[in-house]
């Protein structure tokens, strides 16, 4: 008997958008399906039509069938959510189910220990980062035990060490518990050495291929970077495994021709100082926070989950006080903020009605809607969502929505919190091409990211939040000494200098 059979399923939302025509997989007990594809193309409608509870309303037909207690992980971290007290968010999916109390107390004292959570077990979750909330829920759901766990973009808002901490755990319960996981990411880097399956999404149809029949020159969307360069270099594809591609690039390295990676020439204006910042919740934060931003400068801060990075600006906008220190903005600087869940951008019910409303609190002409959507093609595709109220975006679009918003308004500095978190990579890429233009032209840009690929191919520093005091680093420095790529470890292992893929070439003749 199959875990999970989904059979010729279609999907139409009430306004006549079919979002899903016939998809048909398969799962065993114990199996992993990763599920990829461009911002929009259906992830999420097909992972909430899986859950009959939270099934989006529209026209459907086909076949869903689970076999046994399925649980399920929101792309949203706050919408997993509940109490402020991660205890009680621990244990409240199992309490639902009626699980006895002994077993629950039993269970979540094994599963805080799996996962490390002591430390957050004494802290409000309002004081959470998205990736701490992120690791609570997953560390919610194993105390229950499902036979199956659908998880929507779970990655998007951790660190390397957390993102390796959660596969552990997922991969724990898969192998150990044999539960079978559906799961929705852009980031497939270390996902795919682990699926059993794998859909993608491509001109509206999902296609499923079993890992095991992948051949070479295999192409699908959010690909990571080493297979991308195995393809560009015509190497032969063997596996999706880290191991084989390394293998792949050095029997060839002494072919390759690897270009300097470009570096932004920037002015020495400051347009932020920040010295001496300290702040505290019920325990020191912040320590001694000192840096500063240059006017057409694209600074990244990074740093684990928790280390007090959205803290920072918050205290940077005011919606915090500081202990001590000094926050100190050049003359005339217009600061504009994209908070990590783009929600919080929206005010009105559809994108049309927001942006006239900013436009108008502004005084700037509705025109410029229009205006700034010829000016940048890559939200081109934005206008058909105009009409569309946010919550019904994906959080791609949404994301997207909220970056265009800023772009209305013309701030000469420009503060995002994760803007690349919901973006599959080609959006990602497109994204920053657009930072990296927009410097050009004077704006200054400081950016939280947890995603390697996106800080390697649009920084010019990195400003590492390390027990809360500000390491420095330029943006080659920071990935020689600390930083890892989806190509990372592929090079790394041949003694290749690290180079993004797009300027690698191989010398022929």
């Amino acid at each position: 008997m199959n875990a999970v059979s989904v059979k010729d399923f279609c999907f139409t939302y009430p306004d006549g958008n079919e979002i899903l025509k016939n998809v048909s997989f398969e799962l065993k007990k114990g199996e992993m399906l990763l599920i990829s594809g461009e911002n929009g193309c259906g992830k999420t409608t097909l992972l909430r039509s899986l859950k009959k509870e939270i099934a989006p309303k529209g026209k459907k037909s086909g076949e869903i069938t689970i076999n046994g207690e399925s649980a399920y992980m929101f792309q949203e971290s706050d919408k997993n959510i509940i109490f402020r007290s991660p205890y009680e968010d621990l244990i409240f999916y199992a309490c639902n189910l009626g699980i006895p109390a002994d077993i629950i107390e039993a269970k979540a004292k094994e599963v805080i220990g799996l996962f490390s959570l002591s430390h957050l077990m004494r802290r409000s979750t309002d004081t959470f980062s998205g990736g701490e909330k992120q690791i609570l829920a997953l560390a919610s759901l194993l105390v229950t035990e499902p036979d199956l766990i659908i998880l929507d973009e779970p990655l998007s808002q951790l660190d390397e060490e957390s993102k390796k901490l959660f596969l552990e755990k997922l991969l724990f319960a898969k192998e150990s518990l044999g539960t079978t996981i559906i799961i929705a990411e852009h980031n497939t880097d270390k996902l795919l050495e682990s699926c059993d399956s794998f859909m993608y999404f491509e001109n509206g149809k999902a296609i499923t291929v079993r890992s095991t029949e992948i051949k070479a020159g295999f192409n699908a969307p959010n690909l990571p970077e080493y297979i991308k360069l195995e393809n560009k270099l015509s190497l032969p594809f063997r596996s999706f495994k880290t191991s084989e591609a390394t293998e792949n690039i050095n029997s060839i390295k002494n072919s390759l021709i690897l270009k300097p990676r470009e570096t932004r020439k920037i002015g020495e204006e400051k347009i932020l100082e920040i010295s001496s910042l300290k702040f505290s919740y019920d325990e020191e934060l912040l320590r001694d926070i000192s840096f500063s931003v240059k006017k057409g400068e694209i600074a990244f801060l990074t740093g684990k989950n928790g280390a007090g990075k959205s803290t920072l600006f918050k205290l940077m906008c005011s919606f915090l006080k500081a202990q001590s220190g000094e926050i100190k903005l050049a003359e005339n600087t217009k600061v504009g903020y994209l908070a990590q869940n783009p929600i919080y951008s929206f005010l009105k019910d559809s994108l049309e009605e927001d942006y006239k409303f900013i436009l108008k609190k502004n005084g700037i002409s509705e025109e410029k809607i229009a205006e700034t959507a010829e000016k940048y093609p890559v939200y081109t595709s934005l206008k058909k969502l105009f009409k569309a109220n946010p919550l019904d975006l994906s959080g791609g679009e949404r994301a997207k929505a909220a970056m265009f918003k800023m772009l209305l308004l013309d701030k000469s500095l420009i503060l995002l919190d994760e803007p690349e978190k919901h973006l599959d990579k080609k959006s990602t890429q497109a994204l920053s091409k657009l930072i990296r233009s927009l410097a050009d032209k004077g704006v200054s840009f400081l950016i939280i990211s947890h995603t390697p690929d996106f800080i390697y191919k649009t920084a010019d520093s990195v400003k590492l939040l390390k027990y809360g005091e500000i390491e420095e680093y330029e943006t080659e420095n920071y990935f020689n000494k600390i930083g890892e790529t989806s190509l990372y470890s592929s090079l790394k292992a041949c003694n290749i200098p690290l180079k993004t893929a797009e300027q690698t070439e191989v010398e022929h003749g």
